[in-house]
């Protein structure tokens, strides 16, 4: 069994090279690195014409395009010249740890049923995050272990309910199945948030997905990133959505058209997937609560960076409460109980009760790269995957 990742591009050379150093250390060689550059001009074409290894192939657009259309783009070409058995999406800010696809392929293997896989994730902050996290993870001790068989239609529904449940986006996903959703819906993906109308389409389709508990990737934040570095900045946020020629400074479907945040440019995307999908997304509605909740939580943020053009929406939306319905307060708290449940084991079983007065109970951990000897994302991903199963390694306070 063989695994594609395939790592889209677009005026990142700053980022690539320890994107690409991560992806090419790993421990299990059953792999191939396949590189989309969205017409970039910034040497990204010259780096990777220096990339002398052949695990390596790339492909470059004639001219720069949006987001979905070049993931588009990538990942048909993906289909036609690369032979991996599953496609596993990178981002050019992101790092696979070495045992990367290691991890994955024995996973899959124990669970032939399955066509879809979420991979999990840890953080990496870069230097230039909006936060005082500086060059610095943050994982969960010890590793996580396992695969968990998620119903795809209810996940969607959950994340409908309450914005929080974590999103496969494309993840890892069969050929077979990526030729299915092409064939079926035209493409994969579909604006304004790829990720999430690529993450709709393939669970329904597939009818379920495997969560693979070891995290295998460190997310990098940062102000280059469009989704952590909007938050501090609006007009990150309206420089990718200007991307797109349909852009007329509103977003389509949503009851704020001219409030242009992260979180409703993903609720405009799902209502946009919603229609597409016609009688089989009639039942796709979102949870009026939840979602004027983490409006509210994007308009904070942007006060407290001093960006303020918004905050004529703030009244609007805590009081607009017209559409919002008991059914709403009844599915966020039932969609939020196996998180409770969850924290409440970890918090009150016994055997982790035992485990934490041991000194081996799960813990959030944050260790700066100053500390531990990382200069970058690619060298703090090898030190994740030691550090999650060995604390002696973690420097001393």
């Amino acid at each position: 069994m063989k695994i594609t990742i395939l790592m889209p591009t677009r005026n990142r050379v700053h980022l690539l090279p320890k994107a690409v150093e991560a992806a090419l250390a790993q421990t299990d060689g059953n792999f191939e690195l396949f590189i989309s550059d969205n017409c970039s001009s910034d040497g990204t074409a010259e780096f990777i014409a220096g990339l002398k290894d052949g695990r390596v192939r790339s492909v470059r657009t004639d001219r720069p395009l949006s987001m979905p259309d070049h993931w588009n783009f990538a990942y048909d070409q993906a289909l036609e010249k690369t032979t991996g058995d599953f496609i596993l999406l990178c981002s050019d800010d992101d790092a696979l740890t070495p045992d990367a696809i290691e991890t994955i392929l024995r996973a899959v293997k124990a669970n032939p049923w399955g066509r879809l896989f979420q991979i999990r994730a840890e953080i990496y902050y870069y230097d230039d995050d909006i936060n005082e996290n500086k060059n610095m993870i943050k994982f969960q001790f010890p590793r996580p272990e396992g695969v968990e068989r998620i119903n795809g239609r209810a996940h969607v529904r959950s994340m409908l309910s309450t914005f929080a449940a974590n999103f496969p986006g494309p993840g890892m996903v069969k050929r077979e199945l990526l030729k299915e959703v092409k064939a079926r819906y035209g493409k994969i993906f579909h604006q304004w948030a790829p990720d999430y109308s690529s993450g709709v389409l393939l669970m329904l389709l597939a009818g379920e997905f495997g969560r693979i508990s070891p995290p295998v990737l460190l997310w990098g934040k940062g102000r280059a990133s469009y989704g952590s570095g909007s938050q501090a900045n609006p007009d990150h946020l309206l420089e990718f959505m200007r991307q797109f020629p349909e852009f007329d400074g509103r977003l389509d479907m949503t009851p704020y058209p001219d409030l242009i945040t992260v979180n409703n440019m993903v609720v405009d995307t799902m209502l946009r997937t919603s229609r597409m999908l016609g009688a089989e997304g009639a039942w796709m509605r979102i949870n009026d609560m939840a979602y004027r909740r983490h409006l509210r939580e994007d308009i904070r943020i942007y006060q407290s960076y001093g960006h303020h053009r918004f905050d004529s929406f703030v009244a609007q939306v805590a009081g607009d409460r017209s559409r919002t319905r008991v059914s709403d307060w009844v599915d966020l708290q039932m969609a939020k109980m196996p998180k409770r449940v969850a924290r409440w084991k970890r918090a009150f079983w016994p055997s982790n009760i035992v485990a934490r007065l041991q000194g081996r109970g799960p813990k959030t951990v944050k260790i700066r790269g100053s500390e531990a000897g990382f200069s970058d994302i690619a060298s703090a991903a090898k030190y994740y995957v030691q550090a999650s199963r060995d604390k002696s390694i973690w420097p001393r306070r």
